[in-house]
């Protein structure tokens, strides 16, 4: 189809202006084209801002995906962090992957990159959803591990806020929107 561009299998887009007016957000959950790209532009700001908040805590950050048709294997340090999936498990490509040591050296830089979407506001329904639900989850393990989870969510609103971070948060979601995956940004 022209107009169309594909980079090693992905489809790329350019990166939507998120959140939307009311008015452009009920054409977005209608239109098929359009859906598509508002879904995916927000997906890359959520992971977007996971990898942003990690490499400025001083985090190694491995991977930035949002290309659900490749798959990643589970890491140890993942399955830790999410009690629904286990190592070794096949998911769909669409995860920020930080070095496997860090949640033994950094645990509280770990969970502040992890609970940051929650404190960008996308505008779509289901990533919104889901950063908070990532937020509920990252919030139940500091409680296990005995770290105050109201400092490190502070953290996070406070890093979100910075403009170098916005900044990095755009330049990732703008590579996502290229290719889908982007290498230790």
């Amino acid at each position: 189809m022209p107009g169309r561009r594909y980079v090693n299998g992905w489809e790329s887009f350019t990166l939507m202006e998120i959140p939307q007016r009311e008015a452009w957000r009920r054409h977005n959950e209608t239109c098929m084209v359009c859906q598509r790209v508002w879904h995916l532009s927000a997906l890359a700001i959520h992971e977007a801002t996971h990898a942003a908040v990690a490499l400025d805590q001083g985090l190694k950050v491995e991977f930035v995906a949002i290309d659900e048709n490749r798959e990643i294997e589970v890491t140890a340090l993942e399955a830790a962090l999410y009690p629904l999936i286990k190592a070794g498990m096949k998911i769909p490509a669409m995860a920020t992957r930080l070095d496997a040591k860090d949640l033994r050296r950094e645990p509280v830089k770990v969970f502040v990159a992890m609970v940051a979407p929650s404190c960008v506001e996308t505008g779509h329904p289901e990533i919104d959803d889901y950063a908070g639900i990532e937020s509920f989850i990252a919030v139940r393990q500091m409680k296990a591990r005995d770290i105050a989870p109201g400092p490190v969510l502070d953290e996070a609103k406070l890093a979100v806020e910075q403009p170098h971070i916005q900044d990095k948060i755009l330049e990732i979601a703008n590579r996502l929107a290229e290719t889908g995956w982007v290498d230790a940004p």
